[in-house]
């Protein structure tokens, strides 16, 4: 069983990963063969993103939502993109459902301006869009 002293949040370094609270706003939300997809504006550099998960599975939830979980977990601030190291969530979906042969399942957890997204995922692929 993990604990708190197990998990490590990392920033994922990227061109839409936003360098603050707010920097990123969600345009779209969408699901397409199997992929979770964002597009976001990035405010800091006014630039827009095409972010695509192939998520197993996914959470969705306001900023304001009393019931979210990613202060629990030590996210350092609030705004960006972050990957959750030894994540528990992942470790209780391959204890209980393991489904993925050959896939390293990560969770990664992404901040829009009113919302947040959390990704169980092997990957992520980020394509920039016109502004």
């Amino acid at each position: 069983m993990l604990n708190d002293k197990d998990i490590q949040i990392v920033q994922v370094e990227s061109p839409a990963t936003g360098r603050g609270h707010r920097d990123c706003e969600l345009i779209r939300f969408s699901f397409s063969g199997g992929e979770v997809i964002l597009e976001v504006h990035k405010d800091s550099d006014d630039t827009k993103w095409e972010i695509r998960f192939p998520a197993s599975a996914f959470k969705w939830y306001g900023e304001e939502n009393p019931a979210r979980e990613d202060w629990k977990l030590g996210v350092p601030v609030m705004g960006g993109f972050f990957e959750v190291k030894n994540s528990p969530w992942v470790a209780e979906h391959d204890r209980v459902e393991p489904k993925f042969p050959g896939k390293q399942m990560k969770h990664f957890i992404y901040y829009c301006y009113d919302d947040i997204f959390e990704f169980m995922a092997d990957r992520f692929e980020v394509y920039p869009l016109e502004s």
